[in-house]
This record gives C-alpha cells, sequence and structure tokens, in this order.
C-alpha cells in the first residue's frame, strides 16, 4: 500500500502513541477510500483543465464575490478547514486532525462539490494533506504547479470565511442525502422530475435561494418549500411513561395513559413550550392538577414523555 497509506492510518486509527495491531484490511481502506478518491478526482480534474487551457496561476483571477456559490463555498471551507488542522496540529490532536482532513475530501470536496461543479483548489488540499502522507501529496502538488509541497509554507486562512454560506451548504447537503434517501425508499429515481420537496431544518433555518437552487438540481424538484411545527404535516407524539405513572396513580394508571395518548398537537406544543393542561379519567376527581405542569422541558417530577416526531427525510410529492 505504500509508505502514505501506513502513515495515514497509524494517526487516523487511533492517537499515534497507542500500540496498534497489525491490520492490513484498515491500511488498505485508507489508500482506496482517500488516496484513491484524489487520484482519481484528480485525473478528472486534470481531464477538463487540459481541455479549457486551464493553469494554476488562473486560479486568483477572480475575486471571490464574482464567483459561483459552489466555488464561494469551497474557498471558505478551504479556509476553514486551514485553521481547524493548523489549531489541531499545534495542539498535537493528530488523530483528530487526519480523519477531520478525510472527511473533507470524501464527503464535501469529491461526494460534493466536486460532482457539481469542476475544483480548481488543489494545491491548498494537497499542502493541507502533506503531514499526513509526504509523497501523495508532493506528487500532487508538483502534478498542478511543478514544485514540491514540502518548500511551502502550511496554509493559512485567506480571509474567505462565510460562516453563513458553510452552515446552508451544510443544511442543504443534509437535505440532498435525505433527499435521496426518500426518492429510493419511494422507488423514485432521480431522473424523474418532481413537482415540489417538502423540509424542514432545524431551529427554523432557511438557507438562501443560490443554495436551494443547488438542491432543486441534485434532486430534480421544480420547487422547494420549507415547512415550520406549526404545519400540519409536522405533527408532536406523548406517550406516557409508565415507570413515572405507575407509582403516582396505582389503579388509575391505564386511564392516565390513556389520557397521555390522546393528547393532540396543540396541546402537545404547548406542553413543550412550558404551559399547563388539565385532563380528568371517567371518575370526578382531576388526575392531574391545572398546577402541575406538564412540561416538555420538566426534570424529575415529569410524569409522561414529551417526543417530538419531527420529519427527518422530505416528504416528496
Amino acid at each position: 500500500h505504500g509508505a502514505d497509506a501506513l502513515r495515514y492510518y497509524l494517526m487516523s486509527v487511533s492517537s499515534p502513541w497507542l500500540p496498534k495491531r497489525w491490520d492490513p484490511d484498515g491500511i488498505g481502506d485508507v489508500e482506496r477510500k482517500l488516496f484513491d478518491t484524489l487520484r482519481n478526482t484528480y485525473r478528472f480534474f486534470s481531464l477538463y483543465a487540459g481541455l479549457e487551457g486551464w493553469t494554476h496561476e488562473d486560479s486568483g483571477a477572480r475575486p471571490p464575490s464574482e464567483r459561483s456559490v459552489m466555488d464561494r463555498w469551497l474557498l471558505s471551507r478551504t479556509d476553514s478547514l486551514a485553521e481547524e488542522l493548523r489549531e489541531e496540529l499545534e495542539g498535537y490532536e493528530l488523530t483528530r486532525a487526519a480523519r477531520r482532513l478525510s472527511g473533507f475530501v470524501l464527503d464535501e470536496l469529491s461526494n460534493w462539490y466536486v460532482r457539481r461543479s469542476r475544483d480548481r483548489f488543489w494545491a491548498t488540499t494537497a499542502a493541507l494533506l502533506a503531514p499526513f502522507a509526504p509523497f501523495f501529496s508532493d506528487w500532487l502538488h508538483r502534478a498542478l504547479v511543478g514544485d514540491s509541497v514540502h518548500l511551502a509554507d502550511y496554509p493559512l486562512s485567506a480571509g474567505r470565511i462565510d460562516p453563513d454560506l458553510e452552515r446552508d451548504m451544510r443544511d442543504v447537503r443534509e437535505l440532498a442525502v435525505l433527499g435521496r434517501a426518500a426518492r429510493e425508499q419511494e422507488n423514485l429515481r432521480v431522473r424523474q422530475p418532481l413537482r415540489l420537496l417538502r423540509a424542514m431544518v432545524p431551529g427554523g433555518r432557511r438557507p438562501s435561494q443560490a443554495v436551494l437552487e443547488l438542491l432543486a438540481q441534485e434532486l430534480n424538484v421544480k420547487r422547494v418549500e420549507f415547512l415550520s411545527e406549526t404545519d400540519d404535516i409536522v405533527r408532536l407524539v406523548v406517550k406516557p411513561d409508565f415507570g413515572r405513572l405507575g407509582p403516582r396513580f396505582g389503579p388509575l394508571t391505564p386511564e392516565v395513559a390513556r389520557l397521555v395518548q390522546n393528547v393532540e398537537t396543540e396541546q402537545a406544543r404547548r406542553l413543550r413550550a412550558g404551559d399547563s393542561i388539565e385532563s380528568r379519567p371517567a371518575a370526578s376527581e382531576p388526575v392531574i392538577p391545572s398546577s402541575w405542569s406538564w412540561a416538555a422541558k420538566a426534570s424529575r417530577s415529569r410524569p409522561m414523555r414529551c417526543r417530538s416526531r419531527r420529519l427527518r427525510r422530505e416528504s416528496l410529492s
């Protein structure tokens, strides 16, 4: 597998100073998932860059404000990654840094950016990889720039970080994964266009329109609509906690449990917001006094669990 795969495996599987068992399969996974991915993606880039006459000197010709949203996102993520890796390497957090870099290459660079556009930022990726895989990174850097990566300074942030764009793209990438899973579950291939994608992001966030267009293209939908917790498609379900109800209500526990299960969505929202409700069984004596708050955020005396069944997957229609 070569020295780089072994070196990267030893740093990424656990802290370098901990003893490890020889694992040829684990080393092979590093070679296949990380280095083969980088090789194949570079070859893809090199093919199209050669056809268009692109050179590394052209990469900084346009300011970030004039680039596409995908290019601006990758510039921001590259700067953020450079700051994070430098901090972790200086703190001797080698395993955390190696895993962070692998996640960037596999999930963000290869599986997202390269699929959506043509990459122009490989020299920085090669430099970030240099402490972990000195031979492979040097080959990649020489192929792109023409000189050794080990003669260059370790990357610093160039002031292009855009936290809002990174957050929006993170939300859209997650929605794209869930949307493809929903399509697969319903046997709807991506090439079949759909009229509407309904989704909900925690906290009521809404990605920018430019980023939403990427989501619509990725899932082949005409329109993306965001829901809130007040929409009918989002329902809160309250379930009884018999371990707490039994000691308090004794023989009335089944009746109380039935009342809990019959709590409607609007009442559940009130409970989660900290309000209280009162309910009576068939008997005349109140089971739940009005002074007893059924707050979803209550702690020790809470008689039931209030569980929010949120939409983790878009409803495609």
